[in-house]
């Protein structure tokens, strides 16, 4: 049996945290700090910057909720981006495989949930 991969897709959220912003948040870095350690000059989020400012994300349920975007609704967006350049459908796909370090939850499987989203 073989496996063919036809096509790749992504999906990056609207809101842009740069290091400035975080910086700002006096949560105890600076923009050079981040730079010179981590490499990264920005990075894209889910959620709103005025609920970051506001709650410096402590509480993660309360993130999701605010967010307003899941990880299979992410998933999917991506899966779709694939799908079009490959020039396929969802009843195309026979496989759906996910992977994450902070799934949205444990069971069903978040593999599950995307192919249910497509």
């Amino acid at each position: 049996m073989a496996l063919y991969l036809h096509g790749l897709g992504h999906f990056h959220p609207e809101t842009v945290i740069t290091n400035r912003f975080l910086e700002d948040l006096d949560i105890g870095t600076t923009r050079e700090w981040i730079l010179e350690r981590v490499g990264i000059r920005e990075r894209r989020t889910a959620l709103s910057l005025d609920y970051i400012r506001t709650t410096k994300n402590r509480d993660p349920r309360e993130a999701m909720e605010a967010s307003g975007l899941t990880n299979a609704r992410i998933g999917a967006a991506a899966a779709r981006t694939a799908l079009d350049r490959a020039g396929l459908g969802p009843k195309d796909i026979g496989l759906v495989v996910s992977g994450s370090s902070a799934p949205d939850h444990v069971t069903p499987a978040e593999a599950a949930v995307v192919a249910a989203e497509l």
